[in-house]
């Protein structure tokens, strides 16, 4: 039974190869429209492109979570809230098959908001201003759609109200995405 599967997958990737050769949804004047998930939180990233050259995109992209921490009797629960709103340019390298990989960088904003309950001693408004770097593949489903796998390397300058602060923060993180393009 594996063997068999193993075969269908070979046949159906072979198959789809000469189907993208002459793929058009990387063209200027196109839009993106995606939603995704970071391993890290799971959160729902919307993000919208338009390709201002052909292969070349402009991208916004959100991320919004709001977690709540509950600590034993005795100890304060824990709100966090964070967003990173960024601008990237993305680079869609073709190569005339199913499978196109992605490089790019942008700028981000980010925000933290913690809330401990009952208390504004420990509580804190961390905001920061970034260089993003990505690089991922692009698998291509049917003609308008696509399931993206990247990784993003973030660079921030953070300032911290609560210690009056400033710190460089580095972070990477992998994320999984679904794109339909129009």
């Amino acid at each position: 039974m594996k063997n068999l599967a193993l075969c269908l997958t070979v046949l159906f990737a072979l198959i789809s190869v000469p189907s993208y050769a002459q793929d058009q949804r990387f063209d200027q004047g196109s839009w993106e429209i995606a939603v995704g998930s970071s391993a890290s939180d799971l959160s729902l990233e919307p993000l919208v492109g338009y390709f201002i050259a052909d292969n070349l995109e402009a991208v916004v992209h959100f991320d919004y979570s709001t977690t709540t921490t509950d600590f034993p009797t005795g100890f304060q629960d824990l709100d966090t809230t964070n967003l990173v709103v960024s601008a990237d340019l993305l680079f869609n390298i073709p190569t005339g098959t199913s499978i196109v990989p992605v490089i790019g960088g942008g700028l981000l904003y980010f925000s933290q908001t913690s809330d401990y309950d009952a208390s504004t001693v420990n509580d804190s408004d961390d905001t920061g201003v970034g260089l993003s770097a990505t690089v991922g593949v692009r698998f291509l489903v049917g003609d308008r759609a696509s399931v993206n796998v990247a990784a993003d390397a973030v660079f921030v300058q953070v300032e911290d109200n609560l210690a009056d602060i400033s710190a460089d923060g580095t972070g990477v993180g992998i994320g999984v995405s679904y794109s339909l393009f129009f």
